[in-house]
């Protein structure tokens, strides 16, 4: 009778301790981006189909791949489970959630650059973008083994319980009464996702990891901050080893296995200088296993015409439209032969710069000591072309009305006359208009102007 009385306070005392867990968490831990995982998590485990195939990655996939879109082209229950900055060692962890309940027949891994290089790329120094799925996934040896993995020793506590993370608020009641009137409405109750913006536009989850929004590109949004430089051989070794564990694990479960890149605006991915370096390295270690990389970022115009600003929500990401564009066009890659879809692809992300028409894009950030530009009053930016050998550029800033000075009245201050240096200096801390004119080297006639506000 002493051990049934024993054996009650320990489960009567388990119950209490999980259930002040779940009370703080809800008290204290912040919804805002989270609120997608959420809604994500609760999609994923009411699933009563069996998932046939299976989207791993970041944003690049919940914004771009339109799961019912596919469910008509292939027949099969697609579902993408995806988060924003999925890192491959989250990737590995849902992967194995997936195919504790599901019968997988094949995996679609996307391999966005900026996730497997770079600081992004040093694991353990970015837990927070794991910690968007271990707060929602459901109990198990599975979730246990991905938080221990996923975390330095320190950080083992505020991963396990999430309300740590905000223990400075506290005593911060204007922070849990916005907590409180926010988890009280009628869309986080339902779980929904649903974003509207100023100028009409909306965002809002649809069904099976699909982020559907009407956002659109604009001209003046053409300036990238970015500084994610190809080097040699630029996957970490966190990312490398987390992309083997995949495949590994996919061939070992005689799960079939795709990797792919999805599109994003010129922009971004000419300000990596080098993407072939990270194109290669994918493809050699896919190549080493038997496996296809398929990178849409190579794929020629008349088979996907995307590189407009319409079909971009922003620089990284499609919209509605785009992901209406890709979608179709990535199934028929993906249910195509290697022989076949040679003729999509450029053989290299040099070979398609060379051959379209010339174009500039926008302007990203360049190092801090280029020609010269070393005042440490400037930010240096380059202006993005496809082909620069050929093109020349005049820049012209603008300051907002607020900034202007007798040196700078008018119409703007021209920065430069046409040249071929695409280099050039913003003062720091100021606001206006950069107005960046191309043409052919040689010639009179503007081929392109953009403006961008900086």
């Amino acid at each position: 009778m002493g051990y049934l009385r024993r054996g009650l306070w320990v489960l009567l005392w388990t119950a209490a301790f999980f259930a002040g867990v779940y009370g703080l968490n809800y008290l204290y831990v912040e919804s805002g981006d989270s609120d997608w995982c959420r809604v994500l998590w609760h999609n994923y485990y009411a699933q009563e189909r069996n998932i046939d195939c299976l989207y791993l990655g970041s944003s690049h996939v919940y914004c771009d791949i339109e799961p019912a879109v596919l469910d008509t082209l292939n027949g099969k229950n697609n579902f993408n489970l995806s988060s924003g900055s999925q890192l491959l060692n989250g990737s590995y962890y849902l992967l194995r959630e997936a195919d504790r309940r599901h019968d997988l027949e094949h995996v679609y891994l996307e391999m966005f650059y900026v996730v497997s290089t770079g600081p992004t790329g040093i694991y353990d120094e970015n837990v927070a973008n794991n910690w968007r799925n271990t707060d929602y996934m459901r109990l198990s040896f599975n979730k246990l083994e991905y938080m221990l993995d996923m975390s330095k020793r320190e950080q083992y506590a505020e991963t396990i319980f999430p309300f740590l993370r905000f223990r400075s608020k506290l005593f911060d009641y204007e922070y849990v009464r916005d907590m409180m009137r926010h988890k009280g409405t009628e869309n986080y109750r339902e779980y929904v996702v649903n974003i509207p913006y100023e100028d009409g536009s909306a965002t809002y989850y649809a069904d099976k990891g699909y982020y559907e929004t009407t956002r659109q590109l604009e001209e003046n949004g053409l300036r990238w901050t970015g500084s994610y430089r190809m080097e040699e051989e630029p996957l970490t070794e966190d990312a490398e080893r987390y992309l083997r564990k995949i495949i590994e694990y996919c061939q070992e479960k005689q799960i079939g296995i795709t990797l792919f890149s999805s599109p994003i605006y010129e922009l971004q991915v000419l300000s990596t200088e080098h993407y072939d370096r990270y194109v290669e390295q994918i493809e050699r270690i896919a190549a080493e296993y038997g496996i296809h990389y398929y990178d849409f970022n190579l794929c020629r115009e008349e088979f996907l015409p995307i590189q407009q600003t319409e079909n971009f929500m922003d620089i990284g990401h499609l919209n509605t439209r785009g992901a209406d564009l890709y979608t179709p066009v990535f199934w028929q890659v993906m249910s195509g032969t290697a022989e076949e879809n040679e003729a999509y692809f450029y053989p290299s992300y040099t070979a398609k710069l060379q051959e379209t028409s010339p174009r500039i894009y926008g302007i990203y950030s360049a190092d801090a000591a280029v020609n010269g530009l070393v005042d440490s009053g400037v930010t240096v930016y380059r202006v993005a072309a496809n082909r620069p050998q050929d093109l020349e550029y005049s820049i012209t800033l603008t300051p907002n009305a607020a900034e202007k000075t007798a040196e700078t009245e008018g119409t703007g201050k021209k920065y430069r006359d046409f040249s071929s240096n695409p280099y050039f200096g913003i003062p720091k801390n100021t606001n206006g208009t950069c107005t960046v004119a191309a043409r052919i080297r040689g010639q009179e006639s503007v081929l392109q102007t953009l403006e961008i506000a900086y």
